[in-house]
């Protein structure tokens, strides 16, 4: 979601939600939606919210795979 077509209180309680399973925050446009996670309110889920710079795709498909794969890893030990 862009920062300048959507609010950051919008977006904030879309990362925020039960059915995100992962959020990237681009640095590079989003310092106010950035602020208010880490500086107004702690975040409620630092496991399922990574701060990135600026990620290039290729980046951001290899953590997402990475974090799917454990995810999947952790639940079929339990």
């Amino acid at each position: 979601m862009d920062p300048s077509e959507r609010s950051g209180d919008f977006i904030y309680q879309r990362i925020e939600n039960v059915d995100t399973d992962l959020a990237f925050i681009l640095i590079e446009g989003s310092h106010h939606v950035n602020s208010r996670i880490y500086k107004d309110r702690p975040a409620a889920h630092p496991d399922r919210i990574r701060i990135l710079d600026n990620a290039s795709p290729k980046t951001l498909l290899e953590m997402t795979y990475n974090h799917f794969k454990s995810l999947e890893t952790r639940q079929n030990q339990a």
